[in-house]
């Protein structure tokens, strides 16, 4: 089945797409629940999307100190992750600081 103006897309670039669309699902899955923001506080986009926009922020700032957390040379998984969840990001953050108070 041949689409209208659509000729111009190859079967490889339709495949990679698809691939990468699991890759999406996880992050969407991410923000939602390690982040809780599964239920939005309002009914209204005007009070939702700044709560997005801080979630969307928090979520990337997380994503950053979990790969700079992966990187250094002592960690014990350096190697072996190239990536983490945002949950157990926050939860190594907390043993850190919780070792540090100790």
């Amino acid at each position: 089945m041949r689409l209208k103006g659509y000729e111009h897309v190859r079967m490889s670039d339709v495949l990679t797409l698809y691939h990468d669309h699991a890759t999406c699902e996880q992050f969407h899955s991410e923000l939602k629940s390690d982040l809780d923001l599964e239920l939005l506080p309002s009914g209204k986009m005007r009070t939702n999307a700044p709560v997005l926009v801080m979630g969307d922020f928090v979520y990337n700032l997380l994503h950053l100190i979990g790969q700079d957390l992966l990187s250094g040379q002592r960690h014990p998984l350096h190697h072996k992750l190239k990536r983490r969840r945002i949950k157990t990001i926050i939860q190594t953050v907390i043993a850190m600081v919780w070792q540090l108070v100790r």
